[in-house]
């Protein structure tokens, strides 16, 4: 069986995390099972979490914003734990989602083999991608069964059909 991988990439702010868990309810009422993790940017406080979803455990600071700096100084220790986490769990009878997959997720070799782990292993998967054009986002997008929707404000709703 062909694993089915769904990609969706665009400009911030095209509705790409709407689009996701538009898709993630659709399978909960098939009762499909799903894990995985989120990823946030809170701008209040200047750092960006990172919080598991069904099997996943994960809830920490991932990278925090230096006050002089527009720059996000990750926390390494965080991500090669997640992608450990994402290496322990059965695939066999669940998908894997991720809202969003960027630039820091490059920086980590065992978030890397974590993630690339359960898109190969999961019955299904679903997940933003951040537009870039980094060997890691290329290393995705060629998976067997591999689809990769690239969304525009103007054709968003094509994915709600």
């Amino acid at each position: 069986m062909d694993r089915k991988i769904t990609i969706i990439t665009g400009e911030r702010g095209v509705g790409k995390t709407t689009s996701l868990h538009y898709w993630l309810s659709e399978y909960e009422k098939r009762g499909r099972r799903f894990s995985g993790f989120r990823t946030c940017f809170d701008h209040e406080k200047r750092y960006l979490t990172i919080t598991g979803i069904g099997d996943m455990t994960i809830k920490a600071r991932m990278a925090e914003k230096l006050p002089e700096k527009s720059v996000l100084v990750p926390d390494l220790a965080v991500m090669d734990q997640t992608g450990q986490e994402l290496k322990r769990l059965d695939w066999q009878n669940q998908g894997f989602m991720a809202d969003e997959i960027g630039f820091l997720e490059t920086l980590s070799l065992k978030m890397q083999e974590g993630i690339l782990y359960a898109l190969r292993k999961a019955r299904f998967s679903i997940i933003t991608l951040r537009l870039g054009d980094y060997p890691f986002h290329r290393r995705i997008k060629i998976l067997k069964g591999t689809r990769v929707i690239r969304l525009r404000e103007s054709d968003r709703k094509q994915l709600m059909i």
